[in-house]
């Protein structure tokens, strides 16, 4: 027998079960099988072995049923994702209180199920205290108290009670305190709570405090540098006044207020940054910082405040953005040693006294939009002997000029875009 007439006995079968059975058959021969019982045999074995094929083919994904058409597969659903959950935390629970050993560790939970945990030091002992109205767990700090550490460490808990505020002028003139330490549960530190601590070198704040107030730390004339935690947006007025050996303030980019002389007589500080985020400054901010040589002003602030840097008498490198279009009164007033200083287009207005006594100032560009100059706006620049003016002789005359608002005693040349204009023309 050939593997042909084998193929045309068996019919219309698989090719790899042909394969094997002929080659069973033939492996047989010799054993004088007749033919007919070959056949036989091998149809056997087939069909025994198509059996449980056909059943696992019938249960695949390959298998279609006659007259069912093709498979379709239901479609997929495409949903938006669900929303990002907001957070809403419930208070601020005590679950073990700090030891010398071990700190303490707060719990709250949201209305969703997720806990949130805090873990934190132990605190002084021996402050006073007392509930804060309609509050059954948490305090005001109202002095010092037995207290005699002068490493002051405001504990997050005191007694069981939670520390959220510190009442005003709390630690005022407290003279024996070195250095000290705020709490995160505290997000503002009231007016004039350190003022007058004239011997704290150091001072740790919170992230998350939003304000410091009113001459907050007024006086500390012993205090080296501050670092203003993110998240600051508030700076009182005065906050940081006469700290003398301030020298190193970084304002983060949260900050959105900076209150009147907030800054005033830090003799140390010598560079500072103002990042765009301000909206709103009060006057003096910097005023008789002597020792305060760059400034560097982000653009996006509008305005330099009234006797923002009145006697800066180190003050030699100011970059003014384009986003300014006002300089108030005495701004720069006083600044013996500004050199040089470039006023964008943008400007609008400049105020009396603006650079007046500000002797090494030797040349300026004025804006051609400006709507006056005021009164002794350079007066006593006796080095001022080169204004650019970014117009024509006929603007440069038509600006309105209150009396004195020009350089005292040398003579000085406006270059205008159609020519130049001497003193006294």
């Amino acid at each position: 027998m050939t593997k042909k007439d084998f193929s045309l006995m068996l019919g219309n079968i698989g090719d790899k079960y042909i394969v094997e059975a002929y080659a069973y058959v033939e492996s047989h021969k010799r054993k004088f099988i007749s033919k007919r019982w070959i056949a036989l045999a091998a149809c056997i074995i087939l069909i025994a072995a198509a059996f449980p094929i056909g059943i696992m083919l019938q249960n695949s994904v390959w298998f279609v049923p006659v007259g069912t058409g093709p498979i379709t597969t239901a479609p997929t659903v495409v949903t938006d994702p669900p929303p990002s959950h907001v957070h809403e935390w419930g208070k601020w629970s005590l679950i073990r209180m700090a030891t010398a050993s071990e700190e303490g560790l707060e719990e709250r939970v949201c209305e969703c199920g997720e806990k949130e945990t805090n873990a934190f030091p132990l605190g002084s002992e021996g402050l006073e205290y007392k509930l804060k109205e309609n509050e059954t767990n948490e305090i005001i700090i109202t002095g010092i108290g037995t207290c005699t550490d002068i490493e002051l460490v405001i504990g997050t808990y005191i007694d069981g009670y939670r520390v959220t505020e510190l009442a005003e002028e709390v630690f005022n003139d407290r003279y024996d305190i070195t250095s000290v330490e705020i709490p995160y549960s505290i997000t503002s530190i009231s007016k004039g709570a350190f003022s007058g601590c004239r011997r704290i070198k150091k001072v740790i704040l919170p992230d998350g405090l939003i304000q410091i107030s009113e001459k907050a730390f007024k006086d500390c004339s012993s205090l080296i540098s501050i670092k203003l935690p993110d998240g600051l947006r508030i700076l009182g007025d005065r906050a940081f006044a006469c700290c003398y050996e301030l020298s190193n303030v970084t304002i983060p980019k949260s900050i959105e207020e900076i209150g009147l002389r907030a800054f005033y007589e830090c003799f140390s500080l010598k560079n500072i940054n103002l990042p765009s985020s301000i909206k709103k400054m009060g006057n003096g901010i910097f005023m008789r910082c002597t020792t305060l040589n760059s400034v560097t002003i982000e653009n996006g602030i509008t305005e330099i405040p009234t006797q923002m840097f009145y006697h800066c008498t180190s003050l030699n490198n100011v970059i003014i953005p384009e986003s300014v279009k006002v300089i108030n009164n005495e701004a720069f007033e006083g600044c013996t040693v500004l050199e040089s200083i470039t006023l964008h287009d943008g400007i609008t207005s400049i105020g009396s006294y603006a650079f007046k006594s500000c002797p090494s100032l030797h040349s300026i560009y004025i804006p051609r939009y400006l709507k006056e100059i005021k009164l002794q706006t350079f007066h006593s620049c006796q080095s001022l002997k080169d204004i650019t003016f970014n117009g024509t002789k006929a603007e440069w005359v038509a600006i309105p000029k209150s009396r004195e608002w020009e350089p005292s005693f040398k003579d000085y040349t406006i270059h205008c875009t159609d020519g130049d204009i001497k003193k006294g023309e």
